[in-house]
């Protein structure tokens, strides 16, 4: 029966099985079972037969064969830590069991065997795991490999027991086996099979032979044993995306977050730094999505999440990454929640609906995706209109809690961002912009404001940089380069840039350069103007409106410069447009300088009397529209740079003008003086130098001018119809009695001392000059038939440059249809001068003259009636001295309505019209 039983063993060859299980002990017998009778202890165990160890023996290692002729030796696989004569992994049923991704398995061979013999015997293992198979590697070699190379570990030492003794020395080997491939997560046992055998074996030395006494090792046999694998646990992870999503032509295209972290191929495009923008007032759209993902080492499963999400603004890129894993309720500026789903929903979301805002949690199934999409427009953030938030960030981004299955924690997505960007468009710009070149006085200041132009959308939170700039081109500097043509060549040529405000300035990128002195300094083409430049002033403003922004309104000062100087003001801007905002940028606008001429500026006073233009305005068919706009009163006015006092023209009486006529300048002596008590900037309004300027209510935007049809100018001639004698020649004054002449050549020349108390009336067709003072001679008046008078009615009147006096009436009379002719011109250098010319100067009288021509003043005594006053005299309007300023209230003419010339016109009409009769009285304010 025994003999029967262990050869059904040997049938099913167990003896050749290993049996690996984590936990479990393997066990390979190389002994049979004995009869109960024969056992003798309990130090070890028989489960089967391993041939290797009965060859290993030399043939029966039980010694009596007729007692027991089989192997009585036994080696088995025990999980590291368990008890010594363990076993497990026998059988399928009972495996032994691995972490489902386990790819390695550690386990201990152990061994005893039996004493059926009576000799004193150490019997060791000679253990072999060589040839083909799975990988096994021995773990503690110290100790356990001989000078062979052998390894071996010890099976134990017969002592002082008798036979049929199990005997083992508790020694092991500690194996690293491969068990990769070998069995399912969760699923059936499954056999591994490895290349491993023990041989019974003795110790010569340091030397272990088999048993029988070979040195090497015995011949390999295939061990097998079960293995299972634990299931595999369930979890899941989530991957959260946002995206900002942007209006493409008819469609929409999507950005990846901030950082461009998201990969290629997910729909998304990466962006620059700035990118993607959005305008003030118009929607930031964004979509946020949710997948249930695979988490590393697990199964999948369904999952549930509570989620919400968020809009918010950030000042600048540091802030949105502060606060990318932030709460926004603290961490951004006007936080929206726009979804939550899940316990303790805030009272309002930016969304509403079941959708939105909810209690309940959201389940998404492996692989499925919960998406929020901008489409919707509630998910989106609408950008305030009034700009304040340019150069923001505007960002979404969605937070879900549990981040894993296993990591239960809140996480969010990478934030989404729009900049918020503007349109605006800077240009630099003084005065009015333009190009051309104006005149000023020495010592005075004109307005010259720096203004920031921006001709694109309102600009916010963008320091732009701006300073401005005087300097100053000497006359000499000039002159070399070929007048003022030559400097405006320089600066059409550097400033080449146009606005679509038709404004020229110049792009330059400064580099290192701070101030535009510098670079003006530093430039080729303009170095040789800017000899003496400073800085007036810098700032810098981060809110600009469309349209014009002043930022400086000082004036320019002219304090230093010199007749025949310029000098200009210019301006720069730094962050002038989106594209230069950055803080490092070294681009600037640079505006086209503004420069005044240093030149005289003279002024007229008109004494004793009114001022009327446009006779016959209103009523005379054809009369040219520049007629219009010569029908009105303009003189300059300027201020004195270091006190502000203003001085200019003025007329001591009353202003008229036509309907289409204005006046800008200064009635009942508004401007008459600069020293104590005149008027100055900041008490001359333009109210107080009007006080007797005839203005018309429905004028838009106020003002003065525009009084109506001004009656036809008194036809002087027409007064002098009888008694009139002809006069051949030049007319020297001295020599001629009083009476009415007819002056028969086309250019008579005029000039002398009236005698004393005559009445000297001289009319022409043609031109009058007057080449002399003249003057009356000294008299006195018992009567006002003793007042002396002279009355100079002529079609055109010119005044010689070296006349500084003329003591007469001088009406210009145009031809009928008022277009030509009615000239009185106070100076001509020309002895003979040119008609032609005169007449073609029409508002541009001014032309040919210097500061050292016509600067002599000139004194009329007399009314002056004309179509066309040019006033070409140069004199006045500067410093008389060293610290007199009063040099600039002296007129370069004066025209005075002196008493005796109404005296006399009354006694003249009352001689031959007749007696003048009072209709009304009214007192005027004395001059001052």
């Amino acid at each position: 029966m025994i003999r029967t039983y262990f050869n059904q063993i040997l049938g099913k060859n167990v003896a050749r099985t290993i049996l690996l299980v984590v936990g479990v002990v393997f066990v390979l017998a190389a002994c049979a079972h004995q009869p109960a009778s024969a056992w003798r202890g309990s130090n070890g165990k028989g489960s089967g037969r391993n041939h290797a160890e009965e060859t290993s023996w030399g043939g029966n290692p039980c010694g009596d064969s007729r007692l027991i002729p089989y192997p009585c030796a036994v080696f088995w696989l025990s999980n590291p830590g368990s008890s010594y004569l363990s076993e497990a992994g026998s059988t399928p049923d009972n495996p032994i069991w691995v972490d489902w991704n386990a790819t390695k398995l550690r386990a201990n061979i152990r061994g005893s065997w039996n004493t059926q013999f009576s000799s004193d015997t150490h019997i060791y293992s000679l253990f072999s795991i060589g040839g083909s198979g799975r990988n096994v590697r021995v773990l503690n070699l110290n100790g356990h490999k001989d000078s062979n190379g052998s390894i071996f570990f010890d099976r134990g030492h017969r002592g002082g027991h008798g036979i049929w003794w199990w005997i083992n020395s508790n020694d092991q080997l500690e194996l690293e086996i491969d068990i990769n491939g070998v069995a399912k997560p969760g699923g059936p046992a499954e056999r591994v099979k490895f290349r491993g055998t023990s041989c019974l074996a003795r110790k010569f030395g340091n030397i272990v032979k088999t048993y029988s006494g070979e040195s090497v090792n015995c011949d390999t046999e295939g061990t097998n044993f079960w293995l299972r694998r634990r299931a595999k646990p369930q979890g899941w992870d989530v991957n959260g995306q946002t995206y900002a999503v942007a209006k493409s032509g008819s469609g929409y295209t999507s950005y990846k977050n901030y950082k461009n972290s998201q990969p290629d191929g997910w729909g998304a495009i990466n962006h620059a730094s700035d990118q993607p923008t959005i305008g003030s007032g118009e929607l930031a759209r964004f979509s946020s999505n949710l997948r249930n993902v695979e988490l590393p080492g697990y199964g999948r499963q369904e999952l549930e999440l509570k989620i919400n999400i968020k809009n918010t603004f950030f000042r600048n890129y540091h802030e949105v990454v502060n606060c990318e894993r932030q709460n926004w309720n603290s961490c951004g500026s006007d936080t929206k929640i726009v979804v939550w789903r899940g316990a303790d929903p805030p009272a309002k979301t930016q969304c509403s609906g079941q959708k939105y805002r909810s209690w309940d949690t959201i389940f998404i199934k492996p692989d499925a995706l919960s998406l929020y999409s901008y489409d919707d427009d509630c998910l989106g953030m609408r950008i305030p209109s009034d700009g304040s938030k340019i150069g923001w960030y505007v960002c979404q981004k969605v937070a879900w809690y549990w981040n894993t299955s296993v990591d239960h924690v809140w996480d969010n997505s990478v934030p989404a961002c729009f900049v918020v960007k503007s349109t605006f468009d800077l240009i630099p710009k003084i005065g009015d912009g333009s190009t051309s070149i104006g005149a000023t006085n020495q010592d005075t200041q004109v307005d010259a404001p720096s203004i920031i132009q921006n001709e694109g959308g309102v600009l916010r939170n963008i320091g732009v940089d701006w300073g401005t700039y005087d300097f100053k081109i000497p006359n000499a500097v000039i002159q070399s380069a070929g007048g003022e043509s030559a400097v405006t060549a320089i600066f059409n040529q550097i400033f080449n840039k146009t606005s679509s405000g038709s404004l020229r300035y110049a792009e330059v990128d400064f580099g290192s350069i701070v101030h535009a002195c510098e670079w003006m300094k530093g430039n080729p083409d303009l170095h040789a103007y800017v000899p003496d430049c400073n800085t007036l002033a810098s700032a810098i403003v981060s809110a600009l409106s469309s349209g014009g922004n002043q930022v400086n309104n000082e004036k320019l000062k002219t304090t230093g410069a010199q007749v025949g100087d310029l000098v200009c003001r210019t301006m720069t801007i730094r962050h002038y447009n989106w594209g230069t905002r950055a803080g490092g940028d070294t681009h600037r606008r640079v505006a086209y300088p503004k420069c005044y001429r240093i030149a005289k500026k003279p002024s007229v006073q008109v004494w004793g009397n009114g001022i009327r233009v446009g006779s016959n305005s209103g009523v005379v068919t054809g009369l040219p529209a520049t007629q219009y706009t010569r029908s009105s009163i303009i003189t300059a006015m300027s201020s004195l740079a270091d006190s502000g006092q203003l001085f200019g023209s003025w007329g001591e009486y009353g202003m008229t003008t036509p309907q289409n006529g204005v006046i800008r300048s200064a009635s009942a002596g508004g401007l008459s003086g600069v020293g104590a008590g005149a008027a100055n900037a900041s008490t001359s309004t333009e109210t107080t130098r009007n006080n007797l300027s005839f203005a018309n209510a429905g004028i838009p935007g106020g003002g003065y001018g525009k009084w109506g049809m001004i009656p036809a100018q008194p036809n002087i001639g027409g007064q002098f119809t009888s008694n009139v004698r002809n006069h051949a020649g030049n007319v020297s004054l001295g020599g001629m009695a009083s009476g009415v002449y007819n002056a028969t050549a086309r250019v008579v020349k005029i000039s002398g001392e009236v005698g004393a108390g005559k009445s000297v009336i001289i009319k022409s067709a043609g031109t009058v000059i007057i080449d002399g003072n003249i003057t009356y001679a000294p008299s006195s008046y018992h009567k006002s038939s003793d007042i002396t008078q002279l009355v100079i009615v002529a079609s055109n009147i010119i005044i010689r440059n070296n006349v500084t006096q003329v003591n007469a009436w001088l009406a210009a009379t145009p031809n009928k249809n008022n277009t030509q002719d009615g000239i009185v011109s106070t100076c001509e250098v020309d002895e003979t001068p040119n008609l032609t010319a005169i007449r073609a100067r029409g508002v541009n009288y001014a032309n040919g003259l210097n500061a050292n021509t016509c600067n002599q003043q000139l004194r009329i005594n007399g009314p002056v009636l004309a179509r066309e006053l040019q006033l070409r005299r140069t004199f006045g309007s500067d410093r008389r001295g060293a610290g007199d300023v009063d040099g600039y209230n002296d007129p370069a003419e004066i025209i005075n309505m002196r008493a005796d010339a109404y005296l006399w016109a009354a006694n003249y009409i009352s001689n031959t019209t007749g007696n003048i009769t009072t209709d009304y009285t009214i007192e005027l304010p004395p001059r001052y």
